[in-house]
């Protein structure tokens, strides 16, 4: 009787820790399948002297001019573009302040990685965000 009692509390521990486990598991962000291209969000500033902002988005490492990929005017704080993973890409925005032209400028190596997550592999993105937003500056 005393080892029945064992095996049940036994079995209802590893059972619940079954659980616990498998509730941790967060696949949300994760692809089943091994993506070439994704979504890049790019943040900018729009406010009262800059409503439309004309951004520059660059294949390469920053001042590789020679590759210009697109070009667009942005009326909204996130700009979203699709572009090919594994490739480092910049961002050059242009914002007016009083009577100067100020570029913010921001790059990142975009890339997808493989995991192992669930027992089940997966695929996820990083670097996903350039960031050309201005920074609160005093401009004399």
């Amino acid at each position: 009787m005393v080892k029945k009692i064992y095996i049940f509390i036994l079995l209802i521990v590893s059972t619940t820790a079954c659980q616990i486990y498998d509730s941790d598991c967060n696949d949300s962000d994760c692809l089943s399948y091994e993506p070439y291209e994704a979504t890049m969000n790019i943040w900018l500033t729009i406010d009262n002297q800059n409503d439309s902002v004309p951004i520059w988005i660059y294949e390469g490492k920053y001042n590789d001019i020679n590759s210009l990929i697109f070009k667009d005017t942005c009326t909204e704080e996130m700009y979203r573009i699709i572009l090919p993973l594994n490739y480092q890409y910049y961002v050059k925005a242009k914002y007016k302040k009083a009577d100067k032209t100020i570029y913010a400028i921001d790059g990142v190596y975009f890339k997808k990685y493989q995991r192992t997550e669930c027992d089940s592999v997966c695929w996820k993105i990083k670097n996903n965000r350039i960031d050309v937003r201005l920074k609160k500056i005093n401009i004399n």
